[in-house]
């Protein structure tokens, strides 16, 4: 079975290296690249396919890859994406914002983390005394052996720690909250 890696792009520049990053990965596993850029608002489908096909042409991309143009609630349609084409890996971007940003807007990588069933990398442009990067893998003790294989491969080539974290932590939490 062909390993996939979900990749929601937005334009930024950030959204660029993603994609040569995830590319690279793709090529690396021999996986294929499932690309999701989500409008929030109707419009002309044409045109904003045109400009999501013109957007990944400028990358020279190697692997086999597949396009999804949703509009909705951007955590939604990747999840609901995500759900139905089950990724080994979802690489994404994630951007800076301010406190107050992050007070009022809600994250749409956050809402990835927290409601994915895989792997999630999360490409963050770096300021210089930031620290190493972070891979959170959500484990719900099932047959995860590609994703686990992906993600490995993914932390040795970038140097990123590995944190795995069971797919019942919150449960667990609320529970010993309860007991103490």
């Amino acid at each position: 079975m062909q390993k996939k890696i979900l990749v929601p792009i937005d334009y930024s520049d950030v959204s660029k290296k993603v994609v040569k990053t995830a590319d690279t990965l793709a090529q690396q596993n021999e996986a294929a690249l499932y690309f999701i850029h989500v409008e929030q608002h109707e419009g002309d489908d044409e045109h904003a396919h045109g400009r999501f096909e013109f957007f990944l042409r400028q990358f020279d991309i190697v692997s086999p890859y597949h396009t999804f143009l949703r509009t909705g609630v951007p955590y939604q349609e990747i999840l609901a994406t995500a759900t139905v084409i089950k990724p080994n890996l979802i690489i994404m971007a994630s951007h800076f914002h301010t406190m107050i940003g992050h007070a009022f807007q809600e994250s749409n990588t956050v809402s990835i983390l927290h409601y994915c069933n895989c792997p999630v990398y999360v490409y963050e442009q770096h300021m210089p005394t930031l620290i190493k990067d972070k891979i959170i893998v959500p484990v719900d003790y099932g047959d995860a052996d590609s994703g686990f294989q992906l993600v490995n491969t993914w932390a040795q080539c970038t140097g990123a720690e590995l944190y795995f974290i069971p797919a019942d932590y919150n449960k667990r939490t609320q529970e010993l909250q309860h007991i103490i």
